[in-house]
């Protein structure tokens, strides 16, 4: 297949100096960077309703079929390949898979991806979708196309809000089958190009799916990084540790810093202090306080226990070394010691 500069100067040869000049500049095809009407005026001295009708001029001189038939092969191969994804897909990634497909790899991108902008309008198709808050720059096929993969992307969402959390992969193909099944879909590969025109949903560092604006795939401070990292962790961290993670994660361009974090793990009511430096979560039933505290706590629950029974249920609380609650034991303030050498705490 020939090279598309190759192919777009033999067509451009059809165009007299002026409409090539337009043309080469509106769409880029010379340094990768388009220009607009009024630029192109200014450089010409003419005005911008007279370059725009120079422009409709060259496209009706390159409208012809015979002019056209020069990108059939290229066109036919990158139409094919469309409908094999099912006619949607988000314009990045197609731009990268038509410029494999034509063996452009070697090219400068920005000025091959103005010539395939240049080639798609002249042909009329794939048709563009331009980026919008909801939608990534797009191409597609046909208006049918785009209609199912939108009808598509508002089943997903509304299923997915009513679940209201993350999805591991398990979850999110069960979800996705239910949303393909109200939109009247059969082929999941299609379905999840659909699903990457759209700006709803996104895969935290951690591989979970969810809506883009849900705290635990989208986590924008240190204190709901760290919450994440500790939920996804299943055990209580040092701080050091929680920075690590944020860090390696990569959750954003962000770095954390250890000082920052354990500030914020202090002020998070969702994290406990459970040893030296060590947070765990609210949620796993994590109790707050000292050590001493917390055995006080427990043997006003359990009642009277020995040594070893209070040892291990501080310790699925906290992170300590047996001798630091076995010391603790010794305040005779708070703790009494039973003839049969259990320990119940002293009633002032």
């Amino acid at each position: 297949m020939e090279k598309l500069q190759v192919l777009i100067g033999r067509v451009l040869g059809r165009l007299n100096e002026k409409q090539r000049l337009v043309i080469e500049r509106r769409y880029g095809l010379k340094n990768g960077t388009p220009s607009t009407l009024e630029s192109i005026g200014k450089e010409l001295k003419l005005t911008r309703e007279r370059i725009r009708q120079i422009q409709n001029a060259a496209f009706a001189t390159l409208n012809a079929d015979e002019v056209k038939s020069v990108f059939r092969p290229m066109m036919d191969a990158t139409l094919t390949h469309l409908a094999a994804l099912g006619g949607v897909r988000q314009e990045n990634i197609f731009f990268d898979e038509v410029i494999h497909l034509i063996d452009e790899e070697g090219s400068k991108r920005e000025a091959v991806n103005r010539a395939l902008d240049f080639i798609f309008q002249l042909y009329g198709s794939p048709k563009r979708l331009a980026e919008d808050r909801k939608f990534y720059a797009a191409r597609y096929a046909r208006d049918s196309d785009l209609s199912k993969a939108k009808e598509l992307i508002v089943a997903l969402e509304r299923i997915s809000k009513q679940i209201g959390q993350p999805m591991d992969a398990d979850g999110f193909h069960g979800t996705l089958a239910s949303a393909m099944k109200l939109s009247r879909l059969e082929n999941e590969a299609t379905a999840i190009y659909y699903l990457g025109i759209s700006k709803k949903f996104k895969l935290n560092p951690y591989g979970d799916f969810g809506l883009h604006t849900w705290q635990e795939i989208s986590p924008k401070s240190m204190r709901d990084k760290a919450y994440l990292v500790m939920k996804k962790t299943g055990k209580p961290l040092h701080f050091s540790e929680i920075n690590n993670a944020i860090n390696t994660m990569k959750f954003d361009s962000r770095v954390a810093y250890p000082q920052t974090v354990h500030n914020e793990l202090i002020k998070d009511k969702r994290m406990v202090l459970c040893g030296r430096g060590m947070y765990g979560l609210r949620e796993w039933g994590i109790e707050p306080g000292t050590v001493k505290e917390l055995m006080v706590r427990i043997l006003k629950r359990e009642g009277a226990l020995g040594a070893e029974d209070l040892v291990r249920l501080v310790k699925t609380q906290r992170h300590v070394k047996d001798s630091t609650i076995l010391i603790g034991l010794q305040d005779k303030k708070s703790f009494r010691r039973l003839d049969d050498g259990r320990y119940r705490i002293r009633i002032a």
